[in-house]
């Protein structure tokens, strides 16, 4: 087995101001994102990958099984002790491959864990599966994927019954009826619900006079998605407030 060994010279950058929460924000930031265990064995620490949540868009990187061993000096100054067999989740600028400075290494206690620990302003409490949505995306399962018209929204100029898609990361969607489309959450002009035979998700953009519109699997997904939106700061039209609020 591979051991990389991997420099930590810093822990965090500042977070930027704006809607973006400072977790949310190294997330993005963040080139690659792993969930490791650690290991340690006469003395020396090393982390075993198990999943690789993010990886660079180009270039090598991680591979579940390879270990990384990280100099962690600068966490320790914050309180972190690597324990054996513990599991953590860590960020890099980069692959992790090549020395570097990682954004973050968060140890998981108990299937969660605090980001931040030592700043009450930016702190954040994060449960294992939530943060795996956050970095990977929530993947939405769709019965059918439209493109319609605002003037006209429930005529569809096209549909995708074979591999619609919408998922939802921290900065941006990525939605497909005819070819694979990521968006901005800026560039939504609003989200609603409207209603053919089954509830459809509509949503509109700012700069342009399509909608991506799609039926969802299972309705239940549907107070999911629109938290989700609303948690963005997105616009809710009037039948999805009304569905938020629905007992």
């Amino acid at each position: 087995m591979a051991t990389v060994v991997v420099s930590v010279s810093a822990i965090a950058e500042p977070a930027p101001k704006g809607a973006v929460p400072p977790l949310g924000h190294q997330i993005v930031a963040a080139a690659s994102v792993v969930l490791a265990t650690t290991k340690i064995v006469d003395g020396h620490v090393s982390y075993r990958v198990e999943e690789v949540w993010k990886a660079p868009a180009s270039g090598a990187s991680l591979k579940a099984g390879e270990a990384v061993r990280l100099d962690t000096r600068m966490h320790g100054l914050l309180g972190y002790r690597p324990a054996n067999d513990q599991t953590v989740v860590l960020f890099f600028v980069d692959s992790g491959r090549a020395a570097g400075s990682p954004l973050e290494l968060l140890p998981v206690v108990d299937g969660v864990m605090t980001y931040s620990p030592h700043d009450a302003s930016v702190q954040e409490t994060i449960t294992l599966p939530q943060l795996r949505e956050r970095v990977a995306g929530l993947v939405i399962p769709l019965r059918v994927s439209f493109i319609g018209l605002k003037s006209v929204p429930k005529i569809a100029l096209a549909h995708n019954n074979l591999a619609p898609m919408l998922v939802l990361f921290e900065d941006h969607l990525v939605q497909r009826v005819i070819f694979k489309k990521p968006r901005k959450y800026s560039d939504i002009e609003s989200v609603d619900v409207s209603s053919t035979d089954t509830p459809n998700l509509d949503i509109a953009y700012t700069d342009s006079r399509w909608t991506f519109s799609c039926k969802l699997e299972d309705k239940r997904d549907f107070i999911k998605v629109l938290h989700f939106f609303e948690r963005k700061g997105v616009r809710l039209g009037a039948e999805a407030r009304r569905m938020l609020s629905s007992p």
